[in-house]
């Protein structure tokens, strides 16, 4: 017996998970059971495979499975106070780069800033940046906190000395609140060592909660204490988004 896939009139194709039970369906009829001779499962092995994994055209994200990979928006903090402060902060950026599906698209220029809270050590170097990731904010917490371990983060004194500091202060526009992460960054719109560099590589980013922009969130404290060092830390370029 021949079995003829596609006689007559032709339809239209579905998309999708259901192409290939259409396609074993107009070969085989609606009303009987897949052939279990070697002839039917001959035509089965000819069959194609499920829809899996997928590129969407220029523009969008990924798909699997029909679920776009959203590449997500965060912006974070970093700071240093101890020994070589640039390039702690250069390592810090070297090991975001590194860390995969992370590309950084706006780094802010350095600042040197006043110690906040714990006023009893030296200052500060600070910089912004904005970054799309396809991890999740709490992924992103442990690439972040594995950084500053990596860097030699000691947390003994609140607020201390620290060899990199590495701060999400915004993912989306989602607002969390759980043990491990808070966003927006609590503090940050106390800090002028925060939103200054925030404000140079984004000034008129709406903060969640709030509806007013960094630019504003910055007129209404004090920028004392926060003194521009150096420009263009970020002239190496970013890198490619990675897998």
């Amino acid at each position: 017996m021949t079995f003829r896939a596609g006689a007559g009139k032709k339809r239209p194709e579905p998309e999708g998970k259901n192409a290939c039970d259409f396609l074993k369906t107009r070969a085989f009829g609606a009303d009987r059971p897949e052939p279990e001779n070697r002839h039917g499962a001959a035509l089965a092995r000819r069959l194609p495979p499920a829809v899996g994994f997928r590129r969407m055209k220029k523009g969008g994200g990924r798909k699997m499975n029909g679920r776009t990979l959203r590449k997500n928006t965060a912006y974070l903090s970093l700071g240093s106070n101890m020994d070589d402060r640039l390039d702690y902060l250069r390592r810090a950026l070297a090991k975001l780069r590194d860390a995969g599906k992370i590309r950084l698209t706006k780094i802010s220029s350095v600042y040197e800033t006043d110690p906040v809270g714990y006023t009893e050590q030296g200052k500060f170097l600070n910089l912004a940046v904005k970054l799309e990731t396809e991890w999740s904010p709490f992924d992103l917490l442990d690439i972040c906190q594995r950084i500053e371990q990596q860097l030699g983060r000691k947390r003994i004194i609140r607020w201390g000395p620290r060899t990199v500091d590495v701060d999400i202060l915004l993912y989306n526009r989602e607002q969390i609140d759980s043990e491990r992460l808070t966003i927006p960054h609590p503090r940050m719109l106390e800090r002028a060592f925060v939103l200054v560099p925030l404000a140079e590589i984004d000034p008129d980013l709406v903060i969640p909660g709030t509806g007013k922009t960094v630019k504003t969130h910055l007129q209404s404290i004090s920028d004392e204490g926060v003194i521009l060092w150096k420009k263009n830390i970020g002239e190496e370029g970013s890198g490619p988004f990675g897998n």
